[in-house]
């Protein structure tokens, strides 16, 4: 049996699984197109790296996203 590492990036409330491509929040999944997905990701794992207006941008359009999804 393999050992698997799973990297699941947490805030707040959120839960984000790359591998799985899967956004949780309350346990409840959030809908997401690919590419907003993508971003989500570099977003969440690079966030303190990127300036509060890329943060902003970033996050804007993941919401669009997520509600055209749903």
């Amino acid at each position: 049996m393999d050992n698997v590492v799973k990297h699941l990036l947490v805030f707040g409330s959120f839960r984000l699984d790359p591998e799985q491509r899967l956004l949780l929040r309350d346990q409840q999944p959030i809908p997401f197109s690919p590419k907003a997905f993508e971003l989500l990701v570099v977003l969440v794992q690079r966030s303190g790296e990127l300036d509060s207006s890329t943060m902003e941008s970033g996050q804007r359009i993941c919401m669009r996203s997520s509600f055209r999804a749903s």
